[in-house]
């Protein structure tokens, strides 16, 4: 069967009525010596620039061998963000824009390089705008080789797989590298035929339900050249209540052969799970119920042989093609660039058969043999807590290496690891503020057989694990942002369950979410007791937890930080819905708000941050206003030993840093000499450690690092 050449999700109206392809080019097969137009539809993929008044440009490049990943563009044309002449699309009409130029002299390509396909995002003048596919992928077209041979393929579709409508009417457009007799065949029937010639064009009227292969075959004196798509017609929607005690995600069933998939999507029209139990074609076979209330969708699938690793997605209205938003592990395609090392036997990427990121499970995995049974929690009043960014703290940045050094951890006198963001963010090397998939484990720092043993391991030295999560905002290549997305504002929709259409509130990035939502309440409570079950975490920080809230503050940092009776009511059900899990669990919060607040948090049994960042640098610099006081309850009125002080988080510079660039001198004493500043630092930390209360240690605080918190383990 030919492979479909570009991975484009093809895009329908309300009315499932076709549309067209967003992107094609003249010549129809072009390779790398072609003089080649590119036409774009601004109306089509996302559609974030349809009817743009201003001027669009194309950001391009090329895909040769020597990319690792379909994202890996080589010899990229202009800046992003400049009006550069080289890049400037031809307006048309009609939302249609053009671009013409010679594929090797355009993008300089060497005569030892070989172009697989041609890349393309569309933007306006600065950026901030930006046409993709409608899943919000790079758009990508074949180079073919010269002298290619007698090829076919669709132009129109534009996916392998899509669904439609009785009555409505498919445009199909085919196209042959050279002349041939093409037929076109619809499950099996010939419906149209070119006797001689390299293109054919039809309307095909559909008219009946279920599921359809169109097949284009190309023939002459050289051979034959197949192509095809499929198309579905939905089947009466199943009105039917997913099974008492299933959860929204995946569910394992008894006998490891089938799993229960079940997803919240209000006001949607039909579903269809695709993966690699049906090859990630469309059927009505794999389309789900939906439960009376019209928000929960669910479908059993059966049939499936264990331990072998499986692929799936949801094809949503027949537009959108996501992750489960409570996957566990992912895939995307540019996973190539993650070390076997870190993640040995990593599933491999369904390349060629879908697009975006796919969910991935193992049905009869064995259950990990946690040895640590007795291992109890320090007390949250003598936490000593070593906060650390994995991605930097090791040349390989995994679990594996993490485990080898607990050795040192126990040495130092710690009793409890906070890991920056371990959860799936957006691309590989990352803080981890930028959530996707609040419950997968990112890959990038090691599976989940070693982050299991890391735990586990350092249990058995009475040291705790707690994870930085990151529930106050999403980024939008999250499922739950591109469920309900509105292209045009580059924002959520009203519509969205989950996530608000502009932040309520000051410092926010990416998508706010409302935490008022049950939607919302639902997802991060079912992703929080996935980690202290699965991974036996023993609790979290939570990033700006100030944010957990839907009063309308705007830009006001001061009203923001007034006392609101929403969000501590907030915090309280969330943090009583993990302890129900793990009665004893560390909850963490980045707060910094009124004094009412945290101490009515502390007293309810959550921590919150104690930063005395600012003083404790200026008593090492040698500075007036530098004290320690503030890393004590008692100075707070607090009566509870629950705020987790400290001097350097990965939030501020570090002292040693600031010392030697900023410090003080008085005749021969000189506190920007480092030596003096090492000194300085050890005097503070006798003045900070006996407070009593939890403590925290930023990574490499205990060496007196000097670099600038601007400094990662890349340069």
């Amino acid at each position: 069967m030919y492979k479909q050449l570009f991975s484009l999700l093809l895009a329908f109206a309300c009315s499932f009525t076709l549309r067209a392809q967003v992107l094609y080019t003249v010549p129809a097969f072009p390779n790398i010596d072609d003089n080649v137009t590119v036409y774009f539809d601004a109306s089509e993929g996302n559609s974030a620039l349809k009817n743009f008044p201003g001027t669009i440009y194309a950001h391009t490049g090329v895909i040769t061998l020597e990319s690792t990943s379909a994202t890996d563009w080589k010899h990229v044309k202009s800046a992003w963000g400049v009006a550069d002449p080289a890049v400037e699309m031809t307006f048309l009409g009609n939302n249609l824009y053009k671009i013409s130029y010679n594929i090797r002299n355009y993008y300089n390509i060497q005569p030892n390089e070989t172009v697989l396909k041609l890349a393309f995002v569309f933007r306006n003048a600065t950026g901030s705008i930006v046409g993709r596919t409608v899943e919000g992928g790079d758009i990508l077209y074949d180079v073919v080789p010269v002298n290619v041979g007698l090829q076919v393929r669709f132009f129109n579709p534009t996916t392998s797989s899509l669904i439609t409508q009785v009555g409505n009417n498919i445009n199909i457009k085919a196209a042959t590298t050279q002349d041939a007799n093409i037929k076109l065949t619809d499950n099996g029937t010939l419906i149209a035929e070119t006797i001689i010639g390299k293109n054919l064009n039809y309307s095909l009227n559909v008219t009946n339900i279920g599921t359809h292969e169109v097949l284009v075959s190309a023939t002459n004196p050289s051979g034959t050249a197949t192509s095809s798509f499929t198309y579905v017609v939905p089947k009466n929607l199943v009105i039917a209540e997913p099974p008492v005690g299933t959860l929204l995600g995946t569910n394992y069933l008894a006998g490891d052969t089938s799993i229960l998939l079940k997803l919240y999507a209000p006001n949607k029209q039909d579903i269809f799970v695709i993966g690699s139990f049906n090859n990630w074609q469309l059927s009505t076979d794999y389309q789900m119920n939906r439960s009376a209330d019209g928000a929960t969708w669910w479908l059993q699938i059966n049939g499936l042989i264990p331990m072998q690793n499986i692929g799936y997605q949801y094809v949503v209205d027949g537009t959108l093609k996501i992750a489960d938003p409570l996957s566990e592990l992912v895939l995307s395609s540019d996973d190539g660039s993650i070390s076997p090392l870190t993640f040995p036997n990593l599933p491999p990427y369904p390349s060629g058969k879908t697009s975006g990121v796919v969910s991935s499970i193992q049905l009869g995995r064995p259950a990990f043999n946690w040895q640590s049974t007795n291992y109890v929690a320090p007390p949250k009043t003598n936490l000593v807590i070593y906060e650390m960014l994995l991605r930097d703290f090791t040349t390989r940045h995994d679990y594996q290496t993490m485990t080898d050094t607990l050795n040192y951890f126990e040495k130092l006198g710690i009793n409890c690891i906070e890991l920056m963001p371990v959860n799936e963010f957006d691309g590989n090397k990352s803080w981890g503020y930028n959530p996707s998939y609040h419950m997968a484990l990112d890959k990038y720092y090691g599976s989940p057989q070693s982050f299991k043993i890391f735990i586990d391991e350092a249990h058995k030295r009475g040291i705790a694990v707690v994870l930085d999560v990151v529930f106050n905002h999403a980024t939008g290549s999250s499922p739950l942002a591109q469920l309900y997305w509105d292209a045009a504002n580059n924002q959520p929709t009203l519509a969205n369950p989950w996530l608000n259409p502009t932040a309520k509130h000051p410092y926010n990035v990416f998508n706010d979410f409302n935490h008022e939502s049950d939607a919302t309440k639902n997802y991060m409570y079912r992703c929080l007791r996935y980690w202290l079950t699965e991974y036996r975490v023993d609790g979290f920080r939570f990033d700006l937890s100030k944010g957990f809230t839907q009063k309308n503050t705007g830009n006001d940092v001061g009203a923001w930080g007034n006392y609101d009776a929403s969000r501590i009511a907030i915090l309280k059900q969330m943090h009583d819905s993990i302890v129900v899990t793990k009665p004893n669990v560390y909850t963490i919060l980045e707060h910094f708000g009124g004094s009412q607040e945290e101490k009515e948090l502390a007293n309810y049994g959550m921590m919150l941050w104690g930063n005395i960042n600012y003083n404790a640098g200026q008593a090492m610099m040698g500075f007036n206003d530098g004290n320690m006081q503030g890393t004590a309850v008692v100075y707070r009125g607090w009566t509870v030993q629950h705020l987790v002080g400290y001097m350097e988080s990965h939030d501020e510079d570090r002292n040693i840093y600031r010392s030697i660039n900023n410090g003080r001198a008085l005749n021969e004493y000189n506190t920007k000499e480092l030596a003096t500043a090492l000194r300085r630092q050890e005097l503070a930390s006798c003045f900070f450690y006996p407070v009593q209360g939890p403590k925290m240690l930023w990574q490499f605080g205990e060496l007196g690092y000097d670099y600038s918190i601007n400094t990662c383990a890349d340069g």
